[in-house]
């Protein structure tokens, strides 16, 4: 009969190849989920935003800005909140014209709307009105003209 540790070692080695097999499994899946390409459907980048400046909605979203997205994309909107060295995917800028020049308010909405982890989905919490008022706000942290998709 063979050695006790040889028998034990035997029976470890076949679940150390499927802890191995399924460690790689796992890293795959997560290199993926937090791949930082953020792609938007072309219907919903396309859509225009329904509210003007002026609408009640877009003059609340500094209070829902505070509230919700400050703490990570910070009061300035540059991606510096408190919590943002804790996340694995930093922050948009909202203040670079290079992002927010080449960001149309439908594809803004539509990150707001279906969150991206670390970033929650605002879509249960907020309605469409308050989420397209965020749209006009985080415009304005970018002084200059409206962005206009390429």
């Amino acid at each position: 009969s063979p050695a006790p540790c040889y028998t034990v070692a035997m029976s470890i080695k076949p679940l150390g190849g499927m802890a191995l097999l399924a460690g790689v499994i796992v890293f795959a899946a997560a290199g993926w989920a937090f791949d930082d390409a953020w792609p938007v459907p072309k219907e919903a980048a396309d859509r225009p935003n329904p509210l003007t400046p002026s609408s009640p909605y877009a003059k609340k979203a500094h209070t829902i800005y505070n509230d919700q997205c400050a703490m990570c994309h910070g009061d300035k909107g540059d991606g510096k909140g408190a919590e943002a060295e804790a996340l694995r995917v930093p922050p948009a800028d909202f203040t670079s014209a290079a992002i927010m020049m080449q960001t149309s308010d439908g594809e803004l909405f539509y990150k707001i709307s279906k969150g991206r982890n670390p970033m929650p989905s605002f879509e249960g919490k907020l309605s469409e009105q308050e989420r397209w008022g965020l749209v006009l706000y985080l415009r304005t942290f970018l002084k200059g003209p409206p962005a206009k998709k390429k």
